[in-house]
């Protein structure tokens, strides 16, 4: 189906020898590729976790901020999640 209103959409269309063709980038402002441009495309729409600095630069040891860490994420095996996993919780 998308085929033949594609075809529709260029059946009157004529290309003009005359005039040059034009490559445009639109991950750029400038409309030029480059490799940062086409890294940075990877991670639009990405979401940023802020509170990492807070988590990882404190006082605390090493592994409460790696369960701190887990729990922002939503990782960590709580009594439900492991309930539904038949593991027992102590």
């Amino acid at each position: 189906m998308e085929y033949f209103q594609l075809w529709d959409l260029l059946y009157d269309f004529e290309l003009q020898p005359e005039v040059e063709d034009s490559h445009t980038w639109k991950l750029s402002n400038g409309g030029q590729y480059s490799a940062k441009s086409a890294y940075d495309s990877f991670f639009v729409g990405k979401i940023l976790f802020r509170p990492w600095e807070r988590i990882w630069k404190t006082w605390a040891p090493a592994k409460c901020r790696f369960f701190l860490w887990l729990v922002a994420h939503k990782r960590c095996w709580t009594s439900d999640r492991l309930a539904r996993r038949g593991q027992p919780s102590s």
